[in-house]
């Protein structure tokens, strides 16, 4: 895996727009040799977040193992093309299928490969309440910032239930917590937020994965009044539609294809810029179309080889592109010009 003395080499360049009160919260990798204390460690308990949110894929290696080294050098990567803060294991990340010791062990390795560059959110989304808090006590444990938590899976439970999932799983943890809307999870009534921020000092946000403009607007109603920090952030990059709407950031399902264009589109959106943003949006839109074509999980694993940071396999469910599917894929992705003046490798 990649060291401490290593990461002290990279270069850190991370557009954190991050707030712990007035203190900004991302630091320096610090000196070879020197010791710290783990990353969040006497942090004050983050109260907003805007920007972007990388959530990178879950390497493996040949024989379908997580691959930690791989891992090290796509999280140092994704720090220095401008990540805001970092959360994995997300969907894209595989998070539901991996094992329950992997992803303790991906927790762990996420804060080492992050060192305290940008706030880490670790996922511990589960089935069952009880199983979440334990993955979110683990993530307070090891130095994680936060948590990012759905309703439970399967489970369509009436809004009390719902209410209650999420007041134990934040009142375990001393950290950060952003609950998740993914109706293919489970609905997280808009209802239902007012109760779960007066009893969930540390709920400071929600992503919703589906950018769906009425239910945005509804959660701006109801969770203004209460807590004007409250972030809403967009489960995919199209913050040319969110951001006018009162979003504050994105989490980025393909920003490690694309780093630069995801990054400069965020940008401008939020600067308000918007004649810049408009072409961004369509190519990043264009890539996420592609993608698509080949069904997204798959073809990203599949984008990475061609774009020279390769992840290895996805994990069944999940197919693996055949020869043919990969090649057509990378031809779509050069005539389309999306890749254009993004990098290749790991540099």
């Amino acid at each position: 895996m990649i060291s401490r003395r290593d990461f002290s080499k990279s270069v850190l360049a991370s557009g954190a727009a991050l707030l712990a009160g007035d203190k900004a919260l991302s630091s320096p990798v610090p000196a070879a040799g020197e010791t710290t204390q783990a990353p969040s460690a006497h942090r004050p308990l983050l109260k907003s977040i805007r920007g972007l949110i990388h959530t990178p894929p879950t390497p493996y290696t040949a024989d379908n193992r997580v691959d930690g080294d791989t891992f090290q050098k796509l999280a140092d990567f994704l720090v220095r093309y401008g990540a805001d803060a970092f959360s994995h294991p997300m969907h894209i990340g595989e998070g539901i299928t991996l094992t329950h010791d992997e992803r303790l062990q991906l927790s762990k390795l996420t804060v080492e490969a992050i060192h305290g560059r940008v706030p880490v959110f670790i996922h511990t989304s589960c089935t069952g309440t009880d199983e979440a808090v334990e993955l979110s006590q683990h993530a307070q444990s090891v130095g994680a910032d936060g948590i990012c938590v759905t309703t439970p899976y399967y489970w369509h439970p009436p809004t009390n239930g719902v209410v209650e999932h999420f007041v134990k799983v934040g009142n375990s943890v001393d950290i950060a917590m952003i609950a998740y809307h993914n109706e293919k999870a489970g609905p997280l009534p808009s209802s239902a937020l007012p109760e779960m921020l007066r009893r969930c000092p540390n709920l400071i946000g929600l992503k919703e994965a589906e950018c769906e403009a009425r239910y945005m607007a509804e959660v701006i109603r109801v969770t203004t009044p209460l807590r004007p920090d409250f972030a809403l952030l967009a489960g995919g990059e199209f913050p040319l539609y969110t951001v006018p709407a009162g979003g504050t950031g994105c989490y980025s399902p393909i920003g490690f294809i694309a780093p630069r264009v995801v990054r400069d589109l965020l940008t401008a959106c939020l600067a308000g810029d918007y004649k810049k943003a408009i072409p961004l949006q369509a190519k990043v839109s264009e890539l996420t179309s592609i993608l698509a074509e080949f069904y997204s999980y798959s073809a990203s694993m599949a984008a990475m080889e061609i774009v020279g940071r390769p992840c290895g396999n996805p994990r069944l469910p999940i197919p693996t592109l055949d020869a043919d599917a990969k090649k057509r894929l990378e031809s779509r992705l050069i005539k389309s010009g999306v890749l254009d003046g993004e990098p290749h490798g790991w540099s």
